[in-house]
């Protein structure tokens, strides 16, 4: 018996391995069309995935931020933003944290990540002749969480998309950042990692604050276009903020730590919640950015 079940925890583990091999193999595999590239910054070289797109005229950039324990091509291949990017002749990068995790206020390190993504948003600008007013950046988890503190602490961004993460409390209170910030949110109920809870309010409380947002907001449930997927998605806005900005929320009600519409990764052992398949976070992102311009 006991040789029995060491066998096949043996098995176990060898198929484990295979598949986290195999997988992390995929996902480092750049996508057609993108490249990696450098970028020296205060001293350290950093990392990033470009994808220009093949359209003449470049109408925007973003940069996407990938979670703890992540990197830039992963959250390229889970997200699919360079379809609907390219669609819209949007140029996006997917910078590379150090050690994987971006220093966002709730996670610390000595990295200068704030100067380095507005480094690298300020190279691309000049590269590929970008219009300035429609920079933006989108993130997932801790790579949202950085989202927000670049909209609190550089005025390079116009508007920004977080994917579940929330603005440090830290960098709340010291946010520097004057102008007006678009700002979304998309966020699962049944978050087990980064919870639907007081924080997430908080955040919005800053946003609504910053931005000087009438009341009241606007509240629209979506249509639950996918029954199967154990989620439903109710969106409350306030449109009417400083300077033609907006600040929005995508509740997933049901849904996990996941990325709206994303692929289901077939080696990923453990699945952090329900994956929405009523919207596809990358269209919805793109459209909110696009309508949110420096003004």
């Amino acid at each position: 018996m006991l040789a029995r079940r060491l066998a096949r925890f043996a098995i176990t583990a060898a198929v484990i391995a295979a598949v986290a091999f195999l997988g992390s193999r995929w996902q480092k595999r750049l996508p057609l069309g993108s490249v990696a590239r450098k970028l020296s910054h205060g001293g350290a070289e950093r990392s990033y995935i470009l994808h220009p797109g093949s359209a003449t005229s470049k109408t925007a950039l973003v940069l996407l931020l990938h979670g703890a324990g992540g990197y830039g091509v992963g959250i390229e291949r889970r997200s699919r933003f360079d379809e609907v990017a390219e669609r819209a002749g949007v140029v996006v990068a997917y910078p590379d944290a150090i050690a994987a995790v971006w220093h966002d206020g709730w996670w610390n390190s000595s990295s200068d990540d704030v100067g380095f993504l507005g480094a690298l948003a300020d190279s691309l600008v000049h590269e590929f002749a970008v219009d300035p007013t429609r920079v933006f950046v989108a993130g997932f988890s801790n790579g949202a969480c950085m989202a927000h503190r670049l909209a609190c602490e550089s005025d390079r961004f116009a508007a920004i998309a977080a994917v579940s993460g929330n603005l440090s409390s830290s960098v709340a209170s010291d946010c520097s950042n004057a102008q007006p910030v678009s700002v979304l949110d998309l966020h699962g109920t049944h978050d087990p990692v980064v919870p639907y809870d007081v924080e997430l309010t908080r955040t919005l409380t800053h946003w609504l604050t910053h931005d000087e947002c009438a009341e009241p907001g606007e509240t629209v449930q979506l249509p639950d276009t996918d029954p199967d997927d154990g989620t439903r998605v109710r969106i409350d806005s306030h449109a009417r903020c400083r300077a033609g900005t907006e600040v929005a929320l995508y509740t997933i009600e049901g849904g996990g730590h996941t990325w709206p519409g994303e692929d289901f990764q077939w080696f990923r052992l453990r699945r952090p919640g329900n994956i929405s398949r009523d919207i596809e976070a990358s269209q919805v992102i793109l459209d909110f950015l696009l309508k949110h311009p420096r003004r």
